[in-house]
C-alpha cells in the first residue's frame, strides 16, 4: 500500500534506513491528497501532513537542505511483521479522525 502512494510521486526515493525503517524521502514542496476508507467512509488527509519535515529529526543533504519523508510508512513493529507492507498512519490522521468526530 505504501508503495501505491509514493511510487508515481517525482523525485521520491525509498530507503531502508537503519533508525527509521522503511521510508519514502521526498521533495519538501510535495503535497499528496490522500484519503483512507474505512467501512465505506472516507478519512481525507490534509496534504500538509502527508510529508514530514526531515530537518527535524536532523535529516540535510550534502547542500545543506532538509530532506522529507512521507509520512505514511510501512509498519515494521514485530507484532506485524508478517506483512510489512501495512501502513503507519500518520499523526495528521489521527487528528482528521478527532476533528471529524
Amino acid at each position: 500500500m505504501v508503495d501505491a502512494i509514493y511510487k508515481d510521486i517525482e523525485g521520491a526515493q525509498f530507503y531502508n534506513d537503519t533508525a527509521l525503517g522503511p521510508v519514502y524521502a521526498l521533495p519538501c514542496d510535495q503535497e499528496i491528497n490522500l484519503t483512507f476508507y474505512f467501512a465505506g467512509q472516507p478519512y481525507p488527509i490534509h496534504p500538509l501532513d502527508t510529508n514530514m519535515d526531515g530537518s527535524e529529526l536532523n535529516l540535510f543533504d550534502d547542500s545543506g537542505n532538509p530532506i522529507c519523508l512521507g509520512a505514511v510508512r510501512a509498519s515494521s513493529a514485530p507484532s506485524v511483521s508478517y506483512n510489512a507492507n501495512l501502513p503507519a498512519v500518520p499523526t495528521g490522521f489521527v487528528r482528521c479522525l478527532v476533528w471529524q468526530w
